[in-house]
């Protein structure tokens, strides 16, 4: 067993638990560049609070792909890439996340992506307000932080990535309408206690607190809009569970709770999460057109979604 895997798990079951604020469904991936030149990194299409030492990880060979990375030019390109450098693990059926990629490029040992709430909530007030989200951050003491557009998980993303040199300074890396990425060289819990710290100042300080704090059913229908890559792959359920919590629980008392969309988990989470995020920032914009259109038919998504 590699030195570096308990570690592994007990970061994504970390950021597992904390449904639907850091994830939903098999969303999210985290990996550590091992001391005999590996990346350790989430199985596709696994849970994050389901990895174990045994199981949901898999061994890439990252400075093969980095290797490749030239070559590199379409989806089916990356994908076959992802193939050629997985070494799988002791059971030997796995593939490295879709996002292997975005872990191999930046430079730093730990990587941890995930679909949090608070970083849409970010990248938002980021473009509404630049100057006064700057003067905030600059007075904080979380680290530093970059924001990253709207872009096709996987390859373009890896791509973006490649092209600019601030990521890769970062330890923090806001996605618009997909979450954020952490980047740290070692004591990865550490790291994200920080985010968390930074998350909660920022609900505070832009007013987002309070709403999520009541979390109360609204007394008008949820709206479908795709606010992740996930919520168009996986668009389907998500649509099912929003019509289940509208149908039965809209302008009742009380609190959301999962168990309103229904008993499908993935669109369940989903639904959750866009409940949340709309009682926030009702003007948080939507997934792209061409992201939601394209996504679902990604190789890697594909793969996922069997998975999953």
């Amino acid at each position: 067993m590699k030195p570096e895997t308990s570690q592994l798990v007990e970061v994504c079951r970390t950021i597992g638990q904390k449904v639907p604020l850091w994830t939903q469904g098999a969303g999210g991936n985290v990996s550590v560049k091992t001391a005999t030149g590996e990346l350790l990194i989430k199985a596709s299409g696994l849970r994050l609070d389901a990895v174990t030492e045994r199981s949901g990880w898999v061994l890439f060979d990252y400075r093969k792909f980095l290797h490749q990375w030239e070559g590199i030019q379409t989806e089916e390109d990356y994908s076959a890439a992802l193939g050629r450098c997985n070494l799988g693990n002791a059971e030997g059926t796995a593939r490295p996340s879709m996002e292997s990629g975005m872990h191999a490029l930046l430079p730093r040992p730990w990587v941890m992506h995930f679909h949090s709430l608070a970083a849409l909530l970010m990248a938002h007030e980021l473009i509404e307000q630049p100057q006064a989200f700057a003067d905030w951050f600059s007075r904080t003491a979380f680290g530093s932080l970059c924001s990253i557009g709207q872009q096709m998980p996987g390859l373009q993303l890896t791509d973006r990535l490649a092209s600019d040199p601030e990521p890769g300074r970062s330890d923090f890396i806001l996605l618009q309408n997909h979450g954020v990425v952490l980047h740290g060289e070692s004591d990865p819990l550490q790291l994200l206690r920080r985010w968390s710290a930074l998350e909660e100042a920022f609900l505070q300080r832009w007013g987002y607190a309070k709403a999520w704090e009541n979390s109360l059913i609204p007394e008008t229908p949820l709206e479908e809009t795709l606010h992740f890559p996930d919520s168009a792959v996986f668009q389907a359920p998500l649509k099912q569970a929003i019509k289940t919590f509208n149908d039965h629980w809209v302008g009742k008392r009380g609190k959301i709770e999962l168990s309103m969309f229904g008993p499908n988990p993935v669109g369940s989470e989903l639904a959750w999460a866009s409940a949340l995020l709309q009682i926030a920032q009702p003007k948080l914009a939507a997934l792209q057109a061409e992201i939601e259109n394209q996504v679902g038919t990604l190789p890697t998504e594909i793969f996922r979604k069997g998975q999953s």
